[in-house]
């Protein structure tokens, strides 16, 4: 039986490298409340308009409780998160519906998620996450950013991923 490390880590802030490359500015906090648990909370905002119509504007909030099968902030963890967000977004070029429209609209949900976290060296940590729920987005479509001409209100219910993470840790404490 191997011996049990305790883990003096208590606090940790970091950053989704995955939002930041979508020009998404956003900051986490992880803190640990007992021996295996520890909760995560995500705020990203996303204030630009780019180029012509194109606008990837947005923010949002995440929660997520994680049973940690070691220790926390070391190795794997299991969670479960729920997100909330508000869009304005379109005139994107990844074809269909995102080039050709504007949605403005809400979206929250969540699901379960998986992850790792690797110890890189003193306080820098990188933590792998993924995870699949459900997302119900409600919209409307508008032919131009700002013109406001409205093409209708929907709603939409998604099944599968709802979070992929590679973040960079420091932890405070």
């Amino acid at each position: 039986m191997p011996p049990i490390i305790l883990n003096a880590q208590k606090i940790g802030e970091k950053t989704n490298l995955f939002y930041g490359a979508s020009t998404t500015p956003n900051i986490g906090i992880e803190t640990s409340f007992s021996r295996r648990w520890t909760v995560d909370l995500l705020a990203g905002y996303n204030p630009w308009s780019f180029s012509g119509e194109t606008s990837l504007r947005h923010w949002l909030v995440r929660a997520e409780p994680r049973f940690w099968l070691w220790t926390p902030f070391m190795g794997h963890f299991l969670g479960i998160h729920g997100m909330y967000a508000r869009y304005n977004i379109g005139n994107l070029p990844f074809g269909g519906d995102l080039e050709k429209y504007t949605f403005k609209g809400d979206v929250f949900g969540g699901g379960f998620s998986y992850g790792y976290h690797f110890i890189l060296k003193g306080r820098w940590g990188l933590e792998l996450s993924f995870g699949l729920g459900y997302l119900k987005f409600s919209y409307d479509k508008f032919t131009c950013k700002d013109c406001r001409e409205l093409q209708g209100s929907y709603t939409r219910n998604y099944i599968g991923p709802t979070r992929v993470g590679i973040s960079l840790i420091y932890m405070l404490q």
